[in-house]
């Protein structure tokens, strides 16, 4: 039996603070789009089947579900246009995107961190919108949807604080649906069951 991988990680926690990320060499000449928090990856096969002229990277912090993701992209022999590598959003983008080439950014259905004393532990912050800011090129669209409005809600006021971006439905404004043609599993269950999904849509404005 192997072992079991954890649900929920603290990315605070001393041991994902350092987990000895460099930059990633992205290819010239085609889309790079960057799903955070790819968990076991089922987004990224199906949405590369659907766009196999995008290189598309997976950013998970549990390494097992890493090393999982990439042995089957070897199997699949699809290491041309899909990678998954083990990193800290909170630490390590800034690192991996240092050449600020990326087209769009995904973030979906991030751990809500429900109890209070947890909310700390919620991954997207001023510091993480820089950082997502940060790698994305001039015109990159940066895309967010939760199932829970309170995180949503905190996202959508510290994009709308910023002066480098625009909400592409308003000011103020949820996007009414999704601008990816492959809903995660998260996603499907969520509409099938008549659940709200609130979110996000921005374009980075300068350079």
């Amino acid at each position: 039996m192997g072992s079991r991988i954890r649900q929920h990680v603290n990315p605070m926690s001393m041991g994902h603070l350092d987990t000895g990320a460099r930059p990633l060499d992205l290819p010239r000449g085609r889309p790079v789009e960057v799903d955070l928090g790819c968990g076991e990856g089922e987004f990224l096969f199906r949405y590369s089947a659907h766009h196999p002229d995008v290189f598309l990277v997976g950013v998970e912090i549990r390494r097992a579900l890493v090393d999982r993701i990439q042995a089957r992209i070897l199997t699949d022999g699809i290491d041309d246009r899909l990678f998954a590598v083990y990193a800290n959003l909170l630490v390590d983008l800034p690192i991996l995107f240092a050449n600020r080439r990326v087209d769009a950014i995904f973030m979906q259905f991030p751990d809500p961190w429900f109890k209070k004393r947890h909310h700390k532990r919620r991954m997207f912050s001023d510091k993480l919108a820089d950082h997502i800011l940060g790698a994305l090129k001039k015109n990159g669209s940066f895309f967010f949807q939760s199932d829970v409005f309170e995180p949503a809600l905190d996202a959508m006021a510290i994009l709308e604080s910023r002066d480098d971006v625009t909400n592409l439905a308003g000011a103020w404004s949820f996007a009414k649906n999704s601008p990816l043609d492959t809903p995660t599993r998260r996603q499907r269950y969520c509409e099938e069951k008549g659940l709200p999904i609130w979110r996000l849509w921005y374009k980075k404005t300068n350079g």
